[in-house]
């Protein structure tokens, strides 16, 4: 899989299988993974961290997918920063 010069947000990116996930489309090409949280703020920061290995714009971004204001300022902030979201 080539996911050259994509920006991705994984939920609960940070822990489990959504660390997984992020750390998988950075290993993969991903020109950007953002690591979304709601709890897990230093879990969110040291596996954005290590996305950054691979894909040096990768960043941490706090919201709880329950609530629709903060997924909708999560993604406005992701799309002021990155231009777009692919995955």
């Amino acid at each position: 899989m080539n996911l050259e010069k994509t920006v991705a947000v994984v939920t609960g990116g940070g822990t489990g299988i959504g660390r997984a996930v992020s750390l998988a489309l950075a290993r993969a090409g991903a020109d950007a993974v953002v690591v979304n949280f709601n709890r897990s703020q230093a879990e969110a920061e040291e596996t954005a961290a290590q996305a950054r290995e691979w894909a040096g714009r990768s960043r941490p971004a706090a919201a709880d997918v329950a609530d629709d204001l903060q997924v909708r300022a999560m993604a406005d902030q992701v799309l002021a920063t990155f231009g777009r979201v692919d995955i």
